[in-house]
């Protein structure tokens, strides 16, 4: 509510399932045709893909019913995330030209 979402009209479309095909159209596209490694993903419209900017990853070994086998942190924290966000946009809009 406090960024402006209605949240009456937001609870009518989730619990509907308006959007859930198209949600799971996009879920499949991403497994299928681009080949996400995990969510979240960001995709940019060069096709570079960037997982995990403010989780850590957790790397499962299959072998041992897919128990965590190696954890690497996440490359940021708190503000350092905001900043890393900040220039991965700014990023995309000057390479589309519209920064």
């Amino acid at each position: 509510e406090s960024v402006g979402l209605d949240m009456v009209d937001f609870a009518q479309a989730f619990d509907s399932g308006i959007h859930k095909h198209k949600v799971l159209q996009e879920a499949q596209m991403g497994w299928e045709t681009l080949k996400v490694e995990g969510s979240p993903t960001f995709v940019l419209p060069s096709g570079e893909q960037i997982s995990y900017l403010a989780l850590p990853k957790v790397k499962m070994d299959p072998k041992r019913n897919y128990r965590a086998a190696a954890v690497e942190p996440a490359p940021c924290a708190g503000q350092g995330c905001l900043d890393l966000y900040r220039q991965l946009f700014a990023n995309v809009l000057k390479e589309s030209g519209d920064a």
